[in-house]
């Protein structure tokens, strides 16, 4: 594992959320405020603020992605495209590794309907498998953004 994932494994353990974790481990790669890092990944947490989609760990990886190779302009069609695949081939990987990408599959947690406040409290509840989780996508958001 990189020195990355130990940075994001303790980010997280000391209160931050997954995405934070993540994406405040490569602040100072890219120039990136740990203000500005913590405000733009806050709501990608808990598989995106609660909806049960993608791990926040793996948005921040994806982020961190777009901050090495995304594209700026809208003609700028081959940065695009290779940072498309490189955002697939890691999320790949981490699939391969878990066996899927959702946050509530991940934390094996059924969830009462969405909107329903103890929703949100049962994502609360650290997983003892999210510092993994948190590891992992660092490390891979390393691996793939030295390409």
């Amino acid at each position: 594992m990189s020195s990355k994932a130990n940075v994001a494994e303790d980010l997280y353990k000391k209160g931050y959320n997954c995405a934070q974790a993540v994406l405040l481990s490569f602040c100072e790669d890219h120039g990136l405020s740990k203000s500005l890092a913590a405000r733009i990944s806050n709501p990608f947490g808990r598989g995106i603020s609660g909806t049960e989609n993608i791990c926040g760990a793996l948005s921040a990886a994806a982020m961190i992605i777009g901050l090495d190779m995304g594209k700026e302009l809208p003609d700028e069609d081959e940065k695009q495209k290779r940072t498309f695949e490189t955002t697939f081939a890691l999320f790949k990987e981490f699939e391969d590794k878990y066996g899927c990408l959702d946050c509530p599959s991940l934390l094996e947690l059924d969830l009462p309907p969405f909107g329903d406040w103890a929703r949100d409290e049962k994502l609360k509840k650290k997983n003892k498998n999210c510092p993994h989780y948190v590891r992992l996508a660092a490390d891979l958001a390393d691996k793939y953004s030295n390409i």
